[in-house]
């Protein structure tokens, strides 16, 4: 999600690949345009419909983060229309792709290529996309947000927890995550050093009912399978009260913070 502001008085936000995600933030924030972005924005009912219905609250555009290059053209586009943001929410991620990559189970099923897949878009595209966001949001310093600046969110996962891993499988997406939150606490760093006006966090939204959890969540009680409604709502109000202390932290939806 990537908040834009082009005038003192109004936010602009943009979240990619998850529709309901765009809507809520179109009703909660009245008086906010929306970007939402996928690789195939077209093919996208839910961003489609959102569309039709806020034509001037809701933009879509374009964006793979596995390819720099569809990164960097967004980040000029929305430069040259608004010439700043105020935030950024990275929720690209992957755990399978059917007929494709497979979470291991086992050792034995490492394959090397389906590995590193995972890591591009769970670990290395995220970060890509701060990269050429990064000066934006400098620029936008989350002016008008109740913030103490500009805010990047990254949605990680408890797997991804060193700590707290005490079951086997899945070496791709958990190493990947992980691999995301040192990048991310990086970045943190940097942003303080820098004293830049932004603050990094890494969230994990607890077990949402999507096409990601589906094939696993078979075992998780119903109180604990969140809709992406709930999932949302939760997240954003702890985006709303971040401030700069909180930069490099890694914080769970009830608010909790996740040992690294």
């Amino acid at each position: 999600m990537i908040v834009l502001d082009s005038h003192d008085n109004i936010s602009f936000f943009a979240i990619w690949n998850v529709s309901g995600q765009t809507r809520q933030l179109i009703i909660k924030y009245p008086g906010v345009v929306v970007y939402g972005t996928a690789r195939n924005p077209d093919a996208s009912e839910g961003l489609q419909s959102l569309k039709r219905r806020h034509p001037l609250r809701c933009e879509l555009a374009m964006m793979d983060v596995t390819k720099e290059e569809t990164v960097e053209a967004l980040a000029k586009e929305i430069h040259e229309k608004y010439g700043r943001l105020d935030l950024l929410i990275n929720c690209a991620g992957v755990l399978h792709i059917p007929n494709e990559i497979k979470p291991e189970t086992i050792i034995e099923q490492l394959e090397p290529e389906a590995m590193m897949r995972v890591f591009q878009v769970n670990a290395v595209g995220p970060v890509l996309v701060a990269k050429h966001f990064w000066e934006l949001l400098k620029i936008g310093r989350g002016t008008n947000t109740g913030r103490a600046g500009a805010v990047i969110a990254h949605i990680s996962t408890r797997a991804a927890s060193m700590k707290e891993n005490t079951l086997a499988a899945w070496y791709g997406y958990r190493g990947s995550k992980t691999a995301l939150n040192m990048l991310v606490k990086t970045m943190a760093q940097e942003a303080m050093s820098r004293r830049d006006p932004v603050i990094t966090c890494l969230l994990h939204p607890g077990t949402v009912n999507t096409a990601l959890s589906k094939p696993y969540s078979a075992g998780v009680p119903k109180m604990k399978l969140f809709s992406c409604d709930y999932a949302v709502e939760r997240l954003l109000g702890i985006i709303n009260k971040v401030r700069p202390e909180d930069n490099g932290k890694f914080t769970s939806w009830d608010r909790q913070e996740v040992p690294w």
